[in-house]
Formats: structure tokens, C-alpha cells, sequence
């Protein structure tokens, strides 16, 4: 991938038969359609031996490490753990509970499912996509990110001034704040309620990535 196509930014959508590879931040007009192409079918794709995990890499700007990768978890099974360390991960539409690496720069995808994505020590990116989906982010600079139609999202850990939270089709003028016992809710102008941040108050539109 060319400059500005980072793994942070890859978004990848299932669109009926077709895979949608898009981008977010500066580079949003950037689009690649896969026709009659499935996540599970991604090239280069390597069995694990006894499991049930495909995994598979797209090199970003020539590079083939594994900070540059992504991995891709089966349609059909929850996972409980990533593979590689300062990885792109993809989950799938189930309920998954999913664990990063300690001192790892993590960046999950949670795609569908009412998922639990712990990021553990590190500065990850945690993106749970559709469903009610819980984060932890762990020790380090994390990004969470709550999407309009997406769900209701909770971060369980967030610390003000460290963490931030990505708006997912939004801008920060286009949501609210609102404290609620010892949370904070994270609301569009209409109300419609994004997530929550747990035992935190006293956070303004700075929050935002």
C-alpha cells in the first residue's frame, strides 16, 4: 500500500459478494473493490495446523513485517487470543472475547458480534465495528472507536489526557457529552447513544482523535 495506507486506517467490508477495502482520515476517497471475493478467501492465506485460523498479510508500503500485517479469524469460530504481536486483526460477526499482546501496538477490528476486545499494555486500536462491544484497553495510549449504527459501545478503563476516542462517521461537533452517575455517554445530536466511558467524568470534546 502507498503512503497515507496505514494498517491503523484499513477498513475492510464484506458488501454482498464483494470486499471493500477502503480508508479513513486523509485518505477517504481511497477505494479498492475485490469482486466475488470473501474475507476468508484473502491470498496468501496459511492454515495454523490443527486450528481454525486463517491468517493472512497485505504489505503497507512495501514492507512484509509483521507490524505491517494483518491477520483474519474464520467466519465460523470466536477467538480468544491474536496470533502475531503489532498485528492488524480482523474478527468475524460472532460474539468474540479476544486478548492483544502485552507491549504490543494492537490493532483489532471487531466487525460484527457483541464483542470483548482487551488490548492489554500498548498503544492499540481497538474498532469493535457492529454490535455492542465492550473495550479495555490496558496500559498505554489506546483509540476507541464508537461508530454511528454501530451499536453501543463502553470503554472500561478510559484515562483522560492518555486514551482518545475516534469517531466513526462523525466529527466531534456532530455528538454530545453527557455525565450520567460516575460515566460519561457519548450521544450524537439526535441522541442516539454511541457508548459510554465507565468511571470517568469530566471529559470534553478533547477526548477525540
Amino acid at each position: 500500500m502507498g503512503a497515507g495506507l496505514t494498517p491503523e486506517n484499513l477498513r475492510l467490508t464484506q458488501a454482498g459478494e464483494n470486499l471493500e477495502i477502503t480508508f479513513v482520515g486523509d485518505v477517504t476517497g481511497t477505494q479498492v473493490v475485490l469482486e466475488d471475493f470473501a474475507l476468508d478467501n484473502l491470498d496468501n492465506l496459511l492454515k495454523q495446523r490443527g486450528g481454525s485460523v486463517d491468517r493472512g498479510n497485505i504489505l503497507f508500503d512495501g514492507e512484509a513485517n509483521f507490524a505491517d500485517s494483518f491477520d483474519v479469524f474464520n467466519a465460523d469460530s470466536t477467538q480468544s487470543h491474536l496470533w502475531n504481536r503489532d498485528t492488524v486483526t480482523f474478527l468475524n460477526d460472532l460474539d468474540n472475547t479476544i486478548r492483544g499482546f502485552s507491549q504490543s501496538n494492537d490493532v483489532i477490528n471487531g466487525l460484527g458480534g457483541d464483542d470483548i476486545i482487551l488490548g492489554l499494555s500498548g498503544d492499540d486500536f481497538l474498532n469493535g465495528g457492529d454490535g455492542d462491544d465492550t473495550y479495555t484497553g490496558g496500559v498505554g495510549a489506546d483509540q476507541f472507536v464508537f461508530g454511528l449504527g454501530q451499536g453501543v459501545d463502553i470503554v472500561t478503563d478510559f484515562e483522560i489526557g492518555i486514551d482518545t476516542i475516534s469517531l466513526g462517521g462523525l466529527t466531534p461537533e456532530g455528538v454530545q457529552l453527557l455525565e450520567s452517575g460516575d460515566n460519561t455517554l457519548v450521544l450524537t445530536q439526535s441522541n442516539e447513544l454511541l457508548g459510554a466511558l465507565q468511571g470517568v467524568t469530566g471529559v470534553d470534546s478533547t477526548i477525540f482523535a
